[in-house]
C-alpha cells in the first residue's frame, strides 16, 4: 500500500463549471436514499433516556427564546458537559413542543449534513494524495453513500437523544474537512481555520468523545500535508504544545468537582469496575468490527451483552484482544510512512473510540459510538477498488448492490424503532437474559393498561438484577396503580436502599404515603427527593398535594406553583392549586386553574369535577351540571360528579334526577351514604 504518487494541489473536478450538476444530482440522491431508508424512524416515540432528557427534562421545556432560557436549556445548571445539542433538544421542543418527528427530522438532517461532509473530505484527500480526480470523486460519494446506508448508524440517528453523538460527528467531519481547505489555500486561509475552529468547538459541546478531535485534526496535518517527513514533530511544536496545553485545560474542566462526584455516584450505581473496564477495552474494538462488516438485523440491537473481564484470562479472548490491538498499534506506527492511509485508519477508528472506551461508569458496546469509526472501514474499503481497479465496470454495480442491502437492512431496524414494545422484544428475542429489555417490556405493558404483566416483566427484571433499582422503583408504581400501596411502599424502599440517591423513588414513595394518609411521612420523603433535584416539578406537585391534604393551603399553593415554573404545561398541578384555591373559598383563582388544566388535558375527569364544584358555589348551577357531567362522560365509574350533580338537581328542585345520581353515586362507592343529602 505505499502510496508515493505525484501530489496534486488542485482538484480539477471541483473547479470545472459542467461537473456541478453531475455533483449537485449526486448530492441529491446522497439525501433521497438517506431519507427513504430513515422514513419509518418519523414514527418512532421516545425511548429509554430520551424521556429523562426531553420529556421530563424542565430544562428544555422552553417557552421563550431569551438569551437567559436558551442559556439554562443548554448548560442545565452546569450539570450537562453538552450545551449544544442539548440546546437543540430545547428548540425543537419550543417549535415542535413534544412531538417526536421533529425530532427524528434534526437527527436525520444532521446525518444528511455528515454525510456531505464525508464525500468532500474523502475527494479532496483523495486527490491531494495523487489519484486522478473523477475516480476520487466516484470514490468518496461511494463512500459516503455506504456510510450514510450503514445500519450501524440508526441507533445515532433514530434514537433521538443519540443527536449528542450525531452531532458531534457531524461537525467533526467538517472541521476536518474546513482545516484541509484552510490549509491548501492562500488568501482565504483566516476564513477556513476559523470556521475549522468553530466546528470543533461545535463537536467537543456535543458531547466528550469529540475532545479527541484537535488531535486528530494535528495527525490529518502530519499524515497528509507534512507527509511524516523527517523532522516533522520538531516542524509542529508550535501545535504540540497548543495540544498539551489544551489538553490539561479539558483535564481541569472534566474533572472538576461536580463531575468527579457524579462519576463516584455512577461507578457505585452501575457497580462496573474502573479495572475490569480497562481489561475489556481491546475486547470491543474487535467486536465493532465484525459489527462493521456483518451489519445484519439478527447481529444489531439496543444492548449488547458484554460481560466485563475479570483477568487476563477471564475470558481468554481478554488477553489475546490486548495482544492483537498493540500488535496492529504497533505495525500503524512503525509504517506510518509506507502504509499512510492504513495507519491512519488505525487511529481514526482508535480515536473515534477512545473516550468511551476509558475506565468509565458506562455500558462496555453501544452501536451509536461507530458512527464516525465506520470511515476506518468503509472509505479504504470502497475507495480502493474505485481507484486502483482497470474498469469500473464491476465495482460501480457491487457498491451499488452492498448500498441497497445496508439501506434495506437500516430501513427494518427503524421500523423495529417505531414502537418501544417492537424495540424491547426485539433486545429480549436476542438476549433473553437482559434485565432492562424487561425492565422496558414492563413500561411497554404498563402503557398497554396491562398492569399484570407489567408486574411479571419487573419482577423478572429483579431475578436477573437484584441490584436493578428501577426495576423495583418501576414495579411500586404499577402496585401503586393497582392500588396495593403497602407492596408499592416496599418496593420504593428497596429502590432506595439499592440507590440512596434514587429522586424519582423518594418523590413515588412520598406519594404512596399521600395515598396512605400518611401525610407527614409523605412530605419528608419529598423533601428529600427535592434535596437530590430542586428541579423536580412532580415533586412539588406531590407536595403541594400532601399539604392540601394537611390543610396547609398556603404552602400547598406555593409547591404546585413552582411545580408550574419547571413545567407551564403541568395540567396536574394546575388542578392541584385550583383545589387549594376552591378550599381557601378563592373560587375565581380556582375556576382559572382548573380551566387550564381542562385546556391542556381535556379528558381530565377530576379537574372538570373540581371545576364543577367551584361553579356550584358561586351558584352558576347550569355551568356546575355541565362540568360534572363532562366528568362522568370521561370516567363512568368515578363516583365523586354523581353525587355532586345530585346536589345541583337538588338544588334545582328536580329530585328525582338527584336521587338517581345518589343512588348512583352509592352503587360506585358506598360511603356517600353515610353523607347526609
Amino acid at each position: 500500500m505505499n502510496e508515493r504518487l505525484p501530489m496534486k494541489k488542485k482538484n480539477p473536478a471541483i473547479k470545472n463549471g459542467h461537473v456541478w450538476p453531475v455533483r449537485l444530482g449526486a448530492g441529491i440522491f446522497l439525501l433521497a436514499f438517506a431519507l427513504v431508508i430513515y422514513l419509518p424512524s418519523f414514527k418512532a416515540p421516545f425511548h429509554l433516556d430520551d424521556w429523562g432528557s426531553v420529556v421530563n427534562n424542565s430544562y428544555v421545556r422552553i417557552l421563550d427564546l431569551k438569551p437567559s432560557s436558551l442559556w439554562r436549556a443548554a448548560w442545565q445548571d452546569g450539570k450537562q458537559n453538552r450545551p449544544l445539542s442539548n440546546l437543540s433538544l430545547a428548540l425543537n421542543f419550543y417549535f415542535g413542543g413534544l412531538d417526536p418527528a421533529g425530532y427524528h427530522a434534526v437527527n436525520l438532517l444532521f446525518l444528511g449534513l455528515t454525510a456531505l461532509g464525508v464525500w468532500l473530505l474523502l475527494e479532496r484527500l483523495l486527490v491531494r494524495m495523487g489519484f486522478e480526480p473523477k475516480r476520487s470523486g466516484i470514490a468518496a460519494w461511494l463512500s459516503a453513500l455506504l456510510w450514510a446506508a450503514h445500519p450501524l448508524n440508526t441507533q445515532a440517528v433514530t434514537y433521538i437523544v443519540q443527536r449528542h453523538a450525531s452531532f458531534a460527528g457531524a461537525f467533526s467531519v467538517w472541521s476536518i474537512y474546513f482545516f484541509h481547505l484552510g490549509l491548501e489555500a492562500r488568501k482565504r486561509r483566516p476564513l477556513f481555520y476559523s470556521l475549522c475552529a468553530l466546528c470543533t468547538i461545535s463537536a467537543i459541546l456535543c458531547k466528550e468523545t469529540a475532545l479527541v478531535l484537535p488531535a486528530l485534526i494535528f495527525l490529518y496535518k502530519v499524515y497528509f500535508f507534512d507527509e511524516l517527513k523527517p523532522g516533522w514533530l520538531r516542524s509542529n511544536a508550535r501545535w504540540i504544545i497548543t495540544l498539551a496545553v489544551f489538553y490539561a485545560l479539558a483535564a481541569a474542566v472534566a474533572l472538576r468537582p461536580e463531575m468527579l462526584a457524579r462519576l463516584r455516584h455512577d461507578f457505585a450505581y452501575h457497580q462496573i469496575s474502573a479495572w475490569g473496564k480497562f481489561l475489556s477495552a481491546p475486547r470491543p474494538l474487535f467486536w465493532y468490527l465484525c459489527l462493521i462488516l456483518f451489519p445484519f438485523p439478527q447481529f444489531l440491537s439496543l444492548f449488547h451483552e458484554f460481560p466485563l473481564s475479570t483477568g487476563l484470562l477471564h475470558p481468554f479472548t481478554t488477553v489475546v484482544s490486548w495482544a492483537a490491538f498493540l500488535a496492529a498499534v504497533f505495525i500503524a506506527l512503525a509504517r506510518a510512512r509506507r502504509w499512510r492511509i492504513f495507519s491512519f485508519a488505525v487511529l481514526w477508528y482508535l480515536g473515534s473510540l477512545a473516550v468511551e472506551a476509558m475506565p468509565l461508569p458506562i455500558e462496555i458496546v453501544y452501536e451509536h459510538r461507530l458512527y464516525l469509526a465506520l470511515l476506518s472501514v468503509l472509505a479504504p474499503a470502497c475507495s480502493w477498488p474505485v481507484l486502483k481497479g482497470k474498469s469500473l465496470k464491476l465495482v460501480l454495480p457491487w457498491a451499488m448492490a452492498i448500498a441497497l442491502f445496508f439501506g434495506f437492512f437500516t430501513f427494518s431496524r427503524n421500523r423495529v424503532w417505531t414502537s418501544n414494545t417492537a424495540l424491547w422484544e426485539d433486545v429480549h428475542k436476542k438476549f433473553p437474559k437482559n434485565a432492562d429489555a424487561c425492565n422496558n417490556l414492563g413500561a411497554a405493558a404498563v402503557d398497554k393498561g396491562r398492569l399484570d404483566l407489567a408486574v411479571l416483566y419487573y419482577t423478572k427484571a429483579m431475578e436477573l438484577d437484584p441490584n436493578n433499582a428501577l426495576a423495583y422503583d418501576n414495579r411500586g408504581v404499577v402496585y401503586g396503580k393497582k392500588g396495593q400501596l403497602d407492596l408499592a411502599i416496599k418496593d420504593f424502599n428497596k429502590a432506595i436502599e439499592l440507590d440512596p440517591e434514587y429522586a424519582d423513588a423518594y418523590n413515588n414513595l412520598g406519594a404512596a404515603y399521600i395515598d396512605k394518609g400518611r401525610i407527614d411521612l409523605a412530605i419528608q420523603d419529598l423533601s428529600k427527593a427535592l434535596e437530590l433535584d430542586s428541579k423536580f416539578a412532580s415533586a412539588y406537585n406531590n407536595l403541594g398535594a400532601a399539604y392540601v391534604e394537611k390543610g396547609q393551603l398556603g404552602p400547598a399553593i406555593q409547591n404546585f406553583s413552582k411545580a408550574l415554573e419547571l413545567n407551564t404545561k403541568y395540567a396536574a398541578a394546575y388542578r392541584g392549586r385550583g383545589v387549594a384555591y376552591f378550599q381557601r373559598g378563592q373560587l375565581d383563582p380556582a375556576i382559572q386553574d382548573l380551566s387550564k388544566a381542562i385546556e391542556l388535558n381535556p379528558k381530565y375527569a377530576e379537574a372538570c369535577n373540581g371545576r364543577g364544584a367551584a361553579y356550584q358555589l358561586k351558584g352558576q348551577l347550569d355551568l356546575a351540571i355541565r362540568d360534572y357531567s363532562r366528568a362522568i362522560e370521561l370516567d363512568p365509574q368515578y363516583a365523586e360528579p354523581y353525587y355532586n350533580r345530585g346536589l345541583v338537581y337538588k338544588a334545582k328542585a328536580q329530585p328525582e334526577l338527584a336521587q338517581k345520581d345518589f343512588d348512583k353515586a352509592i352503587e360506585l362507592d358506598p360511603k356517600f351514604a353515610a353523607i347526609k343529602h
